[in-house]
């Protein structure tokens, strides 16, 4: 092979390297747009997406609005009524017999009471006895809570001669056989309709139920048998 024609094969393999290089560089410049046309074309699709999931909270954003506004315009036509309805209702409640007194404070509505007492057969002395329990403030929370503190006689005991096979809680320290220590009831039924008549404001139902609950004990059960806890009165007081 003569000079010429090995710097002819130099110059072929130069160029197809040269050539190999320019391809791969392309290549490689290829790819990378190629992915950033996918991530770009994927990221549109999400914003898309994104767009027509912030249409749909959009509009029911707007029909909250709305509602609100009409609730709004509600309150303001019939605020003279509201006032009046609930002048009417504090009227209601102050009737009630055993409410003495109506207190407000941040959500919450307290109604104090005269004295409790539980009429209830006793089992030891095979009579109707009569227990009492105490005055009352019931707390009533805008939000459906119902919470009773005892404001005389926490249920501690004076020391009465148990029934026989007792098995209450021989240190009680309760509000009411059925309200714990923090003041919680268990209130059973109640429970599912005290929402009710706080959003249609019927608070004097609310204290009529609530008073009733007070001067009921079910001594059948572990927590209505602490009733021997609470002192025995010849007669009621107010």
């Amino acid at each position: 092979m003569t000079s010429i024609e090995v710097e002819k094969y130099l110059e072929e393999i130069r160029r197809k390297e040269a050539n190999k290089n320019k391809l791969n560089f392309n290549n490689f410049i290829a790819v990378k747009y190629k992915q950033k046309i996918e991530d770009l074309d994927k990221t549109i699709r999400e914003l898309n997406k994104n767009i027509e999931n912030y249409q749909i909270d959009l509009v029911s954003f707007v029909r909250d609005v709305k509602e609100q506004d009409y609730y709004l315009l509600s309150l303001k036509d019939n605020i003279n009524n509201i006032i009046s309805c609930s002048e009417k209702e504090y009227e209601k409640l102050m009737k009630i017999s055993k409410i003495k007194d109506i207190t407000c404070t941040n959500n919450c509505i307290n109604l104090f009471t005269s004295n409790i007492y539980i009429d209830e057969k006793d089992i030891t002395r095979k009579k109707n006895v009569i227990y009492f329990i105490g005055k009352f403030m019931i707390s009533i929370y805008l939000d459906g809570k119902i919470r009773f503190y005892n404001q005389t006689n926490l249920g501690d005991g004076p020391g009465f001669t148990l029934p026989k096979d007792f098995d209450a809680n021989y240190t009680y320290n309760r509000h009411h056989p059925h309200i714990n220590a923090e003041g919680i009831a268990c209130l059973g039924n109640l429970s599912s309709v005290i929402p009710k008549y706080i959003a249609e404001g019927s608070i004097s139902v609310i204290a009529i139920l609530l008073i009733k609950f007070l001067e009921t004990v079910y001594i059948e059960d572990g927590a209505g048998k602490g009733i021997y806890w609470w002192p025995i009165v010849t007669e009621k007081e107010n």
